[in-house]
């Protein structure tokens, strides 16, 4: 694949609309698409090298999944979440990402602890870069995740993850935060390790719980809620 401008990758002519899908998906839980920014289609088209319509699907599916809303003159943009909206996905994440876990721990082979250290030790290493740290916390939860064989109950989670993505941005700045969640991360891998179903779901709920009390005050700020960090992704074009 040959690079893009704005260090997006260029996209190749196979499933179009769903690699387009997808590499929003991982802007938004990156937080270089902020809740509230504003979606060029035809940026994103010519930024990846598409055309229009591939671009027009994704959206389309992403506006299913609630994460951006199409407004009443045609603009796009990333949806927000109000407080009750939050509370209620991490409701559902605690129930989803309990239950993924648990059967992880139940079914993993043998060989899935040296992947799942080895995912912990990159997180580790991103020190205080918090795009990069987003990036592997999201993957170290989705891996732990995948050894339950659970491609759908995956699907959900990950589209809830999307919503909230850049909430935990906003809600994790400091070293101190993310010194916090790498405690949960490594009795995440303990529990992974030993096989502890019960040891892992409690790691996973106080990992959620916790990314929730720091992010409800960012809901409860509009100032600290907007923001762009995508520049050409979010300029506007007019109509969709």
């Amino acid at each position: 694949m040959t690079h893009a401008p704005s260090g997006l990758l260029r996209i190749d002519n196979r499933t179009l609309s769903q690699r387009v899908y997808e590499e929003l998906k991982q802007k938004m839980i990156t937080a270089e698409l902020m809740p509230g920014a504003r979606i060029s289609l035809r940026g994103i088209a010519a930024q990846l090298g598409v055309s229009l319509m591939p671009v027009r699907q994704a959206l389309w599916q992403l506006e299913r999944d609630k994460v951006v809303v199409v407004e009443h003159n045609r603009q796009i943009r990333v949806n927000r979440l109000s407080a009750d909206e939050f509370d209620e996905i991490l409701e559902l994440r605690l129930v989803l990402e309990c239950k993924a876990a648990e059967e992880a721990c139940r079914l993993r082979p043998d060989g899935a602890v040296d992947e799942v250290s080895s995912a912990l030790e990159r997180m580790a290493e991103v020190g205080a870069d918090t795009t990069q740290f987003l990036q592997h916390n999201h993957d170290y939860h989705m891996l732990i995740y995948a050894y339950g064989n659970r491609p759908n109950l995956i699907d959900l989670i990950d589209n809830l993850w999307t919503r909230v993505g850049p909430y935990i941005y906003l809600a994790t700045l400091t070293t101190e935060d993310m010194d916090r969640s790498m405690g949960f991360h490594r009795r995440m891998y303990d529990a992974f390790r030993a096989g502890d179903a019960a040891a892992m779901t409690d790691a996973v709920r106080r990992d959620l719980t916790a990314a929730a009390d720091q992010i409800r005050p960012v809901l409860e700020n509009p100032e600290r809620r907007t923001t762009a960090r995508a520049g050409d992704l979010q300029r506007d074009t007019g109509a969709v």
